[in-house]
Parts: C-alpha cells; structure tokens; sequence
C-alpha cells in the first residue's frame, strides 16, 4: 500500500488532508513540522510527499536539505502543498526535488487524490523495467 506523508502545521488542515487520503486507501503519516517529518521520513520511507513550506522547527526548503530528495531520496514524489506562493521559495523547492507545486487555498480534495494518484503512477513508470534495454 502506497505510504503518504503530510507535512502541515496546521492541525485541522493536517487532520483534513490525512482522513481524505486514509479514505482513499492509502496508509497515511503525518507531521506538524519540517524536523519531526525527516525523523518520519526516514523511519517509513514514503511515496510521495505533501510538504507544507511555511512551519515552525524547520520549513520545507531546510526539510528538502536535510531530507535530500534530490541526490539520496530519488523515488520520493515532493508535491509542495502550501498557501506560500513566493516565487523563489517554490523555484528553490523544485530545484531541490519537489516535483510538483500547488495552492493549497485553491486545490479540492478531488484535485488532491488526483495529483497523489499521478505521482504514484509517475513513480510506477520510472521504475518498471525498461523493454528496451
């Protein structure tokens, strides 16, 4: 079962994104800041990401450092889900890894499945077996 990991801060948002994704089958984690979610991160080694870039302890930028999805942590999908719409915070974010960008202010829950679902079927396709080879 594909594992999902939340990063926000705020609880009721948190709780919200964790009952729609357990809702949809999915084993589902979370943590309320950047520092508690590398110690989660590394203990259940998750699919794909929603990382939330304005917390308190460690914001999503130091999490992508020490977290390094860009070099140690390839197979991890990072969606950047948050209300931070910053230019150079979201430009830095995906030159450390994160795949994806969205506005938490604006995105459904429908949206939210949806954008998991690509990124666990994006995860899927990179790592199947190549026919060619």
């Amino acid at each position: 079962m594909p594992k999902i990991l939340v990063v926000e801060d705020q609880l009721a948002l948190r709780e919200g994104y964790v009952l729609i994704l357990k809702k949809a089958g999915y084993d589902v984690f979370e943590a309320s800041d950047g520092m508690s979610a590398v110690i989660e991160a590394e203990r259940i080694h998750p699919d794909v990401i929603l990382l939330d870039l304005l917390m308190p302890y460690m914001d999503g930028l130091t999490f992508l450092r020490k977290y390094d999805v860009r070099n140690k942590h390839t197979d991890v999908s990072v969606v950047i889900f948050s209300n931070s719409s910053a230019p150079n915070k979201v430009q830095e974010a995906m030159e450390m890894g994160a795949k994806r960008y969205l506005l938490k202010a604006v995105v459904s829950p429908k949206k939210l499945l949806k954008i998991v679902e690509e990124e666990l079927a994006a995860r899927a396709a990179d790592s199947a077996p190549n026919p060619a080879s």
